[in-house]
């Protein structure tokens, strides 16, 4: 089974990237609708819809976010424990 090697740093910076851009959509605000004569109401739909779609999106990255974060968590511990001595898992067991 091959190694896997994570650089916690770079799951930080992913998972930072991915908040702020999830941020970022979610900043952004739509017009309530132009007048545009009779393709008002299309056009009014077309920005509804946008709006519905950038907030899937901006949600989706706040998920993403946060589960690379989470997974940095996990990967952290399978490290300390992976590197701890005989000595320290005998301690941890007579605990």
């Amino acid at each position: 089974m091959p190694d896997i090697d994570v650089d916690l740093d770079d799951l930080d910076t992913i998972a930072t990237g991915l908040g702020e851009a999830a941020t970022a959509l979610e900043g952004l605000r739509f017009p309530d609708g132009p007048d545009a004569g009779l393709v008002s109401p299309g056009i009014t739909s077309l920005l509804g819809q946008l709006a519905t779609s950038t907030g899937n999106v901006a949600s989706s990255l706040s998920a993403a976010s946060e589960n690379v974060a989470q997974s940095r968590l996990y990967y952290q511990r399978a490290d300390a424990e992976s590197s701890a001595t005989l000595e320290q898992i005998n301690q941890a067991m007579e605990d």
